[in-house]
């Protein structure tokens, strides 16, 4: 991808902002002070930010695209942490994370459900029979406060489920990358 449309856009900006806001400053309703100090601080505030996103965006890094050949894939783990969110929604995640260009056989599914629901169990189940070369399993990790649950909320139910598939399936071999 080409970054200088990015960085030209970034540089006109905090052009803009560096005239703008000594502008804003010095030229501050004295009338109307109780609305032009919040005002011209909003504008400080969405000047500093839009700089920061500027800086943190000015170089953009994508890895270049490896063949890779066929029945040679890498075995994928999925985790999709859930607690309380709508069944359906989780068996349309998880499917379509089935409907990639990707061999079924070398992909692996997670439904980690703090909020042990059956109706997700049986749609996660069903997903299984429906996709047999994948592997789609349901996890409960330990509840809120047991003392097996390392971290709080969604981070308590991702590492119960990667420590599961680190014991179950892959037993500590596997390349971890975090998107």
């Amino acid at each position: 991808m080409k970054e200088w449309p990015l960085r030209a856009a970034g540089a006109v900006l905090l052009l803009a902002s560096a005239w703008y806001l000594p502008w804003a400053f010095t030229h501050l309703n004295r009338v109307a002070l109780w609305l032009s100090v919040p005002f011209a601080l909003a504008s400080l505030w969405t000047v500093l930010m839009t700089t920061i996103t500027t800086i943190n965006h000015w170089q953009c890094r994508v890895p270049k695209e490896r063949e890779v050949a066929p029945g040679e894939e890498p075995e994928v783990l999925v985790v999709i942490p859930t607690c309380g969110e709508s069944p359906r929604m989780v068996y349309d995640t998880a499917r379509s994370v089935l409907g990639q260009d990707y061999p079924e056989g070398r992909i692996t599914i997670v439904v980690s459900d703090d909020a042990h629901s059956e109706r997700t169990w049986f749609l996660t189940w069903r997903l299984g029979q429906k996709h047999p070369r994948a592997r789609v399993v349901y996890h409960e990790p330990p509840g809120k406060g047991d003392p097996c649950r390392r971290g709080e909320a969604k981070a308590g139910n991702l590492n119960s489920a990667l420590a599961w598939a680190d014991e179950h399936l892959f037993n500590g071999d596997y390349y971890h990358q975090s998107v």
